[in-house]
């Protein structure tokens, strides 16, 4: 994990290979787009605990609302709005983005104070459809 701030944590899971986790992954994606009820509840307190459990009282310390992923190609299509922690989805805690890389993310700082924002809205609306 690497903060706003530029602090790095890292965890490191005893007991668990990439394999393991390459399977549990698929796993996952295969429960979660299969609609049967909650089927995929088990493996997906499993990905939460290998992914975010060990981060947890980091995150609490630093008051971080906000995860930004970056993952490898084989874990890209985790709906990562879907992990649960036991009590709750990840979403229901955090707000989440995915990035697909940090080499193609410009991470420096601009001041947008001062820029020209082009905005468009409409007062009325003439379709019934969308509410007043």
């Amino acid at each position: 994990m690497v903060t706003a701030q530029g602090k790095t944590v890292r965890k490191r899971l005893s007991g668990s290979t990439r394999s393991q986790i390459l399977r549990g992954v698929r796993q996952f994606h295969s429960e979660v787009t299969t609609p049967i009820g909650t089927k995929y509840f088990n493996s997906a307190r499993q990905l939460y605990y290998w992914m975010v459990a060990p981060l947890e009282a980091d995150l609490q310390a630093a008051d971080i609302q906000h995860l930004v992923f970056v993952m490898d190609k084989d874990l890209r299509s985790i709906p990562l709005a879907a992990l649960h922690s036991g009590q709750e989805f990840l979403v229901e805690k955090y707000s989440i983005s995915l990035m697909p890389s940090l080499s193609l993310t410009d991470s420096h700082y601009r001041d947008i104070k001062d820029s020209q924002v082009m905005a468009m809205g409409v007062s009325q609306f003439t379709d019934p459809s969308v509410p007043q």
